[in-house]
């Protein structure tokens, strides 16, 4: 019907119509595209860019949800991830979405180990994925990242483990897709799993 019309109408007429129109669409591109993005934005491309990159081991596996995202994505690398998860951790904590903290700790001696046995308590006591750990295995001080309502958790969970007596034995076997591959960490996954937060690992 609109094209009736169109034809209906004279030559000039119709060039300056689809030209406005033209026009109009063109302003509501540049509209869209400086307007800026929403949290919920951010935040499930932070939550996506936490996750290592999807390994298949059989023909089937190319037609899970996971690699076919990851392929029309570009397939960016684990190391491309991590920068896109560091800006959308800043825009969130910008907005307010995150707040950020620094643990040190008092009894439990810094290792692996024990940063490993924290991220199972963290994914443990969490109410969600929506956290991230920053730590250096030689240094009593770590960082994490997270919602405030998780954060409350957060702090009670480290205080009672640094607290609490023992070497660590008691996370033996936490699984390594934990982990996320970052300039000083390899990427041990585990892809069937569900994705925990990202456990980020210090020079």
């Amino acid at each position: 019907m609109f094209n009736n019309l169109l034809l209906t109408l004279r030559p000039t007429i119709r060039a300056r119509l689809i030209w406005s129109l033209a026009v109009v669409a063109l302003g509501i591109i540049l509209v869209r595209l400086s307007y800026p993005a929403s949290t919920q934005y951010h935040m499930r491309e932070f939550l996506y860019s936490i996750t290592s990159t999807p390994q298949p081991f059989s023909w089937r596996d190319r037609f899970r949800r996971d690699y076919v995202e990851w392929m029309l994505r570009g397939r960016p690398t684990d190391a491309q991830l991590s920068e896109r998860a560091v800006d959308h951790e800043r825009e969130l904590l910008a907005r307010g979405v995150f707040v950020r903290r620094q643990f040190v700790l008092r009894h439990r001696p810094p290792s692996e180990q024990t940063f490993r046995g924290i991220a199972a308590i963290l994914t443990r006591v969490g109410s969600d994925r929506k956290w991230r750990m920053w730590f250096h295995k030689r240094s009593p001080r770590f960082i994490i990242t997270a919602t405030p309502a998780n954060m409350r958790l957060f702090e009670a969970a480290v205080r009672e483990y640094d607290d609490s007596p023992g070497s660590g034995t008691e996370i033996k076997g936490w699984p390594n897709h934990a982990l996320q591959r970052t300039a000083a960490s390899r990427c041990c996954s585990n892809r069937r799993a569900s994705w925990p937060p990202s456990l980020s690992l210090g020079r």
